[in-house]
């Protein structure tokens, strides 16, 4: 899962940042989810704290941040829906 900060007045682009992922990063370091956030939460050092994103998951009811999963077919990041989120946990979508 990747985290990202959308720059106030711009929007997120999820058919670019798949066309990026796709022709720059190898197979393995295309983030499969991605999860929008306001505000990046760090330590006092200013690290990333990603403890608390990986225990949170990828569960949309359980998370208020836009998410959003790589989706071949559609060549694009579209947003995890329930269903989606359900098919995943149940091996009926592959990722």
């Amino acid at each position: 899962m990747a985290a990202l900060i959308v720059r106030p007045g711009l929007t997120f682009d999820e058919k670019k940042l798949f066309e990026h992922a796709n022709r720059d990063l190898p197979t393995y370091a295309r983030p499969l989810f991605v999860r929008l956030q306001k505000v990046m939460e760090t330590t006092s050092t200013f690290k990333q704290q990603k403890f608390q994103l990986v225990q949170s998951g990828f569960n949309p009811k359980t998370i208020s941040d836009p998410l959003y999963v790589l989706d071949y077919q559609q060549k694009s990041y579209i947003p995890l829906t329930n269903q989606i989120y359900q098919d995943i946990v149940c091996g009926g979508r592959k990722l």
